[in-house]
């Protein structure tokens, strides 16, 4: 279910899944809820790791944002809303749209 969430398959997930309860990241037991799934749940080391990574993402984006000055920041806003309005507009039209276009190219 990860795996078709995430559009990747089962034997990735299974690989990255291995590599991490080798680096001991995560750890694994069987559900409670249900004995046929598996939990998996960061150590202490992988909830290290991952405060880590997470305060080198916000540093490496605030030195991107920092340099540039807010009228660009401004500009890049509203390009941003406008783009995610069109994008959502595309979204609830549906594939009618797509349909319509590769009618007309068969005609």
């Amino acid at each position: 279910m990860f795996a078709r969430r995430r559009e990747s398959s089962a034997a990735a997930v299974s690989r990255i899944l291995r590599q991490l309860l080798d680096a001991g990241l995560v750890s694994v037991a069987i559900s409670q809820s249900d004995g046929r799934n598996r939990e998996y749940r960061l150590t202490s080391a992988g909830e290290r790791v991952l405060a880590d990574l997470k305060r080198s993402r916000e540093a490496a984006i605030e030195s991107v944002w920092m340099t540039q000055d807010a009228s660009e920041i401004e500009s890049f806003t509203e390009f941003a809303r406008k783009l995610v309005r069109a994008i959502e507009d595309y979204s609830r039209r549906g594939n009618h749209q797509v349909s319509a276009i590769e009618n007309s190219v068969g005609e």
